[in-house]
């Protein structure tokens, strides 16, 4: 149990620090790409690109930690719950923000609601290792086996 649990914690260190990458890379080089690629008929200025760089850090992390982590959990209906979350967080944000400031409210908006869903997966992340620490100190084991349910 304790291998599957630092390799999905690896995992998904791995994936957001990927993630973080290419968003990083993605909010530097779409300007410039977007301009050389369609000869400055549509182009993504950095505002854009920040915003897009960002989100492509906050999907890839969320799907680590939904897809590794808490399916590793057995969490399926906490998965379900934090997709119900974003969609109730993203369809009217992006649809206000999109009307409000076009393509780039839209990008905030779907950054808004993929950050909620990360949020709600963390917190079943958080009660899940407190739940299972306390199990663990409940049941009388020692240190280094409550750090085993982690």
């Amino acid at each position: 149990r304790r291998d599957r649990v630092e390799r999905a914690v690896r995992a998904v260190g791995v994936n957001a620090a990927v993630g973080v990458l290419a968003g990083g890379l993605f909010a530097v080089a779409a300007p410039w790409a977007s301009e050389l690629l369609f000869s400055g008929t549509a182009t993504i200025d950095i505002r854009a690109s920040a915003v897009l760089g960002v989100m492509i850090a906050v999907v890839a992390t969320s799907r680590a930690v939904g897809g590794i982590a808490l399916a590793a959990a057995g969490a399926q209906l906490d998965l379900l719950r934090s997709a119900v979350v974003g969609t109730v967080v993203g369809l009217p944000t992006i649809g206000v923000l999109t009307v409000a400031f076009g393509a780039e409210g839209a990008f905030v908006g779907v950054l808004i609601a993929e950050a909620a869903v990360l949020t709600s997966q963390l917190g079943t992340v958080i009660r899940y290792r407190r739940r299972a620490t306390g199990a663990a100190v409940r049941s009388g084991r020692h240190d280094a086996d409550v750090e085993e349910t982690r």
